[in-house]
This record gives C-alpha cells, sequence and structure tokens, in this order.
C-alpha cells in the first residue's frame, strides 16, 4: 500500500546557487536534498522528496512501536 503524501509535507524550489531545492517535514523532522538542475527535473526532485518523506514515516513508525 502506497501511503499518500500530505500536502505542503514536500517542496521543491531553487537554492540561491540554482540548484532544486527538495524540502521534507515529517513528524518531528525535517530534511533537504539539492540536486543539480542539468541532471534531474522538478518532478524527479519531488519524486524523491516524497520517497524520503515515506522512508521517514516508516521509521517514525517502527520507532514508535519499539519505545
Amino acid at each position: 500500500m502506497k501511503i499518500e503524501v500530505p500536502q505542503g509535507a514536500v517542496e521543491v524550489g531553487r537554492g540561491e546557487d540554482g540548484r532544486l531545492a527538495v524540502m521534507f517535514t515529517a513528524a518531528g523532522m525535517e530534511g533537504a536534498v539539492m540536486l543539480d538542475p542539468g541532471e534531474f527535473s522538478e518532478y524527479e526532485g519531488r519524486e524523491l522528496g516524497d520517497m524520503l518523506w515515506r522512508v521517514c514515516e516508516r521509521w517514525l513508525a517502527a520507532r514508535q512501536t519499539l519505545k
């Protein structure tokens, strides 16, 4: 089952140096990845952000069951 990424959990923009900035926010954490726009599209950046968000959510859920 694919977990739906909530609106606003992943954002793709441009850094000051022109690179793609992929930012994601999960419960209690946030992260960013900078991508070369000559190598990656904004769509690919969004896909990567969605994947990272899902990984974080699954890790947080597993962490919660271990507490």
